[in-house]
């Protein structure tokens, strides 16, 4: 625990004696965790005081398999905890009413040791806000890092969502609360292998430690101004995307919006009268009217007629139909350099440099929306240098400030002045938080050199899954470009998804038949195997049930 009096941060350190009075006790059985390093059951006690925190922790007792919880609820209790020089020595007093076989005294004290860190390499981790106690050690350690979590049930919240949200999604019957890495834990404390992190989003994970420090650190001086003010974060960031690409960057909150000023922003550069562009078949670029009338997939347009005019669409791969859409209208082509939400698409050799050609020569603006491809994504910084294929502008989002929200467009030199002033904004876009969060997500990957590790990951997923190609007769193509995955197969993936979540883990089925995998950049090849393993293991299931 650490906190702020009269200006002086004071964390815990070895010798400290500190009381963190009562809260909730959640014993091993009931909190269905183990100790990574041990595989000893884990504990769980939630504190409930005004600075709320986590502690995770092993029971030492001698009788401690005779610990259980009664009626699998959380009792209330108190706990006082003080440091000694070998680790943390947590003695809780808890209600005799709590504990089956439990002495018929009024209350019963066990001896614990919290999954914590003490050596001198570790503890500075501890000088960090109440709400993030403790970092932990990495994943070949073991996990030892405790967040504050919700103290409501995956039942409850789903019963104020029925309440008040508008029920747009479909959502798995489950609360998530926090998340280390590729790992991602429920209300109810199982653990969760997730491979398909945020969508996308969480392209280090979760929390990754960089951008929790920076955004914790940049919320504490300044957290939103207007764009009418110069934010240094925002200048270190475009520098930080625009060194590693071409042009000048605009600033705005998700994919969507990038792709609606990318779209203005070639109509704006070329002659008034040109104003058509062109996408491709089961791509996808957003859920605002532009971007949506720009997915070429019937199934997003119904019910919102009319769509904005001026969008014509080609089969990807296909560079005939390309030709024969231009004509003295067309000002622009939107391509995703690999489809993701279509299926994990990939171009054939040539295509993406086939439109670069009828753009230079037409006189066309061509864009890559890279909101998936973008930010390391496929082992390079960006798609475009995966496919060594330059654009006009590219799109940005997703995993662009790992995991926060951010989204931005880059256009070349020459094309970037004709977003006039007055012409666009976002009144959010390039907000201090996301931009310091950005920063640190560049650094992460440059200086954990994760572009590497990438392309070795994606070569692991690839030996793992390609076999199927002739073991399994569900299995029809198995199509990777980095980290971003795709299993299509002859039935229907979403049964998949639910059988991988009943085993704890956590996969996308998209377009009906494809299983898509966007894992993070930084995954563990252990957690490589072991999720490519589990989900090998029912897709042989699903194969002998066909």
């Amino acid at each position: 625990k650490s906190e702020t009096e009269n200006g002086t941060e004071n964390a815990a350190r070895v010798g400290d004696e500190q009381d963190f009075g009562s809260g909730v006790l959640i014993f091993p059985e009931a909190a269905k965790q183990t100790d990574l390093q041990t595989g000893e059951p884990r504990g769980v006690f939630r504190s409930v005081a005004k600075d709320a925190f986590e502690l995770h922790f092993r029971i030492l007792a001698p009788n401690a398999r005779d610990v259980q919880p009664v009626g699998r609820q959380n009792r209330s209790v108190s706990a006082g905890c003080h440091c000694q020089s070998r680790g943390w020595d947590c003695r809780m007093s808890i209600p005799a009413a709590t504990v089956r076989g439990g002495p018929a005294a009024n209350r019963w004290t066990v001896c614990a040791i919290p999954l914590f860190p003490t050596t001198e390499a570790k503890r500075e981790h501890v000088r960090m806000p109440c709400r993030a106690f403790g970092q932990g050690p990495s994943a070949d350690e073991g996990r030892s890092k405790t967040m504050t979590t919700s103290t409501r049930s995956s039942a409850e919240t789903i019963s104020l969502f029925q309440k008040y949200v508008i029920p747009n999604y479909n959502r798995y019957p489950i609360c998530l609360t926090r998340g280390e890495g590729s790992y991602v834990w429920d209300a109810e404390g199982n653990r969760y292998l997730d491979l398909f992190p945020g969508w996308g989003c969480n392209i280090l994970g979760y929390c990754p430690p960089r951008v929790v420090q920076a955004v914790q650190e940049q919320v504490a001086n300044l957290i939103h101004v207007p764009n009418t003010w110069y934010i240094e974060a925002q200048g270190e960031f475009a520098e930080a995307i625009c060194s590693r690409s071409f042009g000048k960057a605009f600033f705005c909150n998700s994919g969507a919006e990038a792709v609606e000023g990318a779209i203005k922003l070639a109509r704006l550069h070329t002659p008034e009268h040109k104003y058509k562009i062109i996408s491709f078949q089961n791509g996808f670029h957003g859920r605002t009217l532009a971007a949506v009338t720009a997915t070429a997939q019937p199934k997003y347009h119904q019910g919102l007629g009319p769509l904005v005019a001026g969008f014509q669409y080609a089969p990807l791969n296909n560079l005939d139909a390309v030709r024969e859409l231009i004509d003295d209208e067309t000002c622009g082509i939107l391509i995703e350099p690999v489809q993701g939400e279509g299926g994990v698409n990939l171009p054939d050799p040539g295509f993406l440099q086939g439109l670069r050609e009828l753009a230079d020569e037409h006189g066309l603006v061509l864009i890559f929306d890279e909101v998936q491809t973008g930010m390391g994504r496929l082992g390079t910084w960006f798609g475009h240098q995966y496919y060594d294929v330059q654009p006009d502008i590219m799109t940005l989002a997703k995993g662009l400030a790992g995991g926060v929200a951010c989204g931005a467009f880059v256009a070349r030199d020459e094309i970037a002045p004709s977003l006039r002033p007055g012409m666009h904004a976002s009144t959010f876009g390039g907000n201090p938080l996301a931009m310091a969060a950005g920063v640190a997500t560049v650094r992460t990957i440059e200086e954990e050199n994760l572009l590497d590790h990438a392309r070795s990951m994606s070569a692991r997923f690839r030996d793992y899954f390609t076999p199927l190609l002739e073991e399994l007769p569900i299995v029809r193509e198995v199509r990777t470009a980095g980290m971003m995955i795709g299993i299509d197969l002859t039935v229907p993936a979403t049964p998949l998804v639910k059988r991988c979540l009943d085993q704890g883990l956590l996969i996308n089925a998209t377009h009906d038949t494809v299983v898509r995998l966007l894992p993070a950049l930084n995954i563990a090849p252990a957690q490589v195997d072991e999720g490519a393993e589990l989900l090998i293991e029912q897709l042989r299931q699903l194969s002998g049930e066909t």
